[in-house]
């Protein structure tokens, strides 16, 4: 009875997907030598766009003091800088590097290529509609 009842609860299966997914970006967040945090991290900042250090923590759901490690260990791969914005001395942002754009593309393009397989079986009709769907999410 509960099994129906969490087959028509559209969060459940948001969630059940997300998990049958993660370990595929895991796997390649592991193939270059990252955290998936990290490759979030990398996901959230678009190239020559600084973004704040706020911003990031609420991309990522998670405190401020928790994305200074991520980002310490981003600089220190030399994939994103950080610096003072020009406008508050308070405020630090973060920047891709080349470096750091080229990989950002490896990763969209490889997560883009190979599929997981709780997503091959898909039609591409039904690969755009479920893009639709989760883009209003």
């Amino acid at each position: 009875m509960v099994e129906n009842t969490l087959q028509q609860n559209t969060c459940w299966l948001i969630t059940r997907a997300a998990t049958q997914v993660r370990p595929h970006l895991m796997q390649l967040a592991e193939h270059y030598g990252l955290t998936t945090v990290q490759v979030y991290t990398l996901f959230s900042l678009e190239p020559e766009s600084p973004v704040s250090m706020h911003a990031i923590s609420q991309f990522l759901l998670c405190d401020a003091s928790n994305v200074t490690g991520v980002v310490d260990r981003l600089v220190a791969r030399m994939l994103i800088t950080r610096q003072e914005d020009p406008h508050d001395r308070r405020v630090k942002t973060v920047q891709l590097t080349k470096k750091g754009m080229i990989l950002r593309e490896k990763l969209i393009q490889e997560l883009t290529e190979k599929q997981p397989d709780a997503l091959r079986d898909f039609t591409p009709s039904q690969h755009a509609a479920l893009q639709d769907l989760l883009r209003k999410v």
